[in-house]
């Protein structure tokens, strides 16, 4: 009920059982937040950080986090919150809009 009502976040982990449940793919319960903190997100930041040129400091301070915050997400020890994620795609844009 609360995946339904949208107050708690569904996964990959909770996407494949639910899936499997219901005899569809798991992606279609995924949005391209969930999509993006699957496993592997941590090298798919340091990526984004990295096309974008900017250190951990750099990007830390963009996202109006601590740099400690952003070493942590790309070893996967915590996911970036959605929130945090749309601040990436924000500055993602902005930087190729103005190449």
């Amino acid at each position: 009920m609360n995946y339904e009502k949208q107050f708690q976040e569904i996964y990959d982990d909770q996407a494949e059982k639910l899936a499997d449940a219901l005899g569809i793919d798991s992606s279609l319960l995924l949005d391209d937040y969930t999509k993006f903190v699957t496993p592997g997100y941590g090298q798919r930041i340091k990526a984004l950080r990295s096309e974008l040129g900017l250190s951990q400091k750099k990007f830390s301070e963009m996202l109006g986090v601590n740099r400690s915050t952003v070493s942590i997400w790309e070893i996967e020890l915590h996911r970036p919150s959605r929130q945090n994620y749309q601040n990436m795609i924000t500055i993602k844009t902005h930087k190729e809009a103005s190449a």
